[in-house]
């Protein structure tokens, strides 16, 4: 392997850790507080609190430390299998205590807490996005995973319903990390997304929530305004077309 990519592999792993099962007990030795803070408290019920101590063990911090190693394993498998993203980008939410627990749910999962979306293009250069009523913007085709799903087929699933579209996958356009946030707690997922090649371009929306209103062609300058991370996906298009 050529010297910068064992530099570029050394980086990824110090960024993407992933921790031992001691590493991971540790860290779960926590304590029950409101998201607004970080402190934890001075008496917990089984640490020598006595009657005074009420504080129970907080389960978000356990889920939040499992969420991790499986998103840092979601990572590594992803590039072991399509290769590394073009490019890759880092987004911090910060959320309420129950969206944070929502979240860290899905990323337990499968390590993603927005499933895996698609970056179709056509040889003309033009991007394909959808519609989605539930957040008000123009998105790229994708969802959540299903089941057992490879994070592919999720992407591949997806398109269909959301867009009807045929298309020749060929690795990642980008493979991003989204880190979640709730005063103290803290976590974080991956956000892979594919390029495929656009073998049909007529749309036709099947999508089982009801939530994608329509489907069309843009090129990158011409994407909407109104569309989630604009920039990057103008840049990912670019690069992939």
């Amino acid at each position: 392997m050529p010297y910068p990519r064992i530099l570029a592999r050394a980086e990824k792993a110090r960024r993407f850790p992933v921790r031992t099962a001691f590493e991971t007990v540790a860290r779960t030795a926590v304590y029950d507080r409101p998201c607004r803070s970080s402190t934890p408290p001075s008496r917990v019920r089984g640490f020598g609190g006595g009657d005074e101590a009420v504080t129970t063990v907080d389960g978000l911090w356990y889920l939040a430390d499992e969420a991790e190693q499986r998103a840092a394993q979601a990572y590594h498998r992803t590039v072991d299998t399509y290769g590394e993203g073009q490019l890759e980008r880092t987004y911090r939410k910060h959320v309420s205590r129950g969206r944070f627990r929502t979240l860290a749910e899905r990323i337990q999962r499968s390590g993603a807490p927005y499933g895996a979306h698609t970056l179709v293009y056509r040889p003309s250069g033009e991007v394909l996005l959808v519609r989605h009523e539930g957040v008000d913007l123009w998105v790229l085709p994708g969802g959540g995973v299903d089941g057992a799903e490879s994070f592919r087929e999720t992407a591949e699933r997806e398109l269909q319903e959301e867009a009807g579209v045929d298309a020749v996958y060929d690795g990642l356009a980008m493979l991003n990390r989204v880190e979640i946030t709730c005063g103290g707690h803290r976590t974080w997922g991956v956000l892979p997304v594919f390029c495929a090649r656009a073998e049909t371009t007529d749309t036709s929306i099947a999508d089982p929530d009801d939530e994608i209103s329509a489907a069309r062609w843009f090129d990158p300058p011409s994407v909407p305004e109104d569309t989630r991370d604009r920039e990057d996906l103008i840049d990912a298009a670019r690069a992939v077309a």
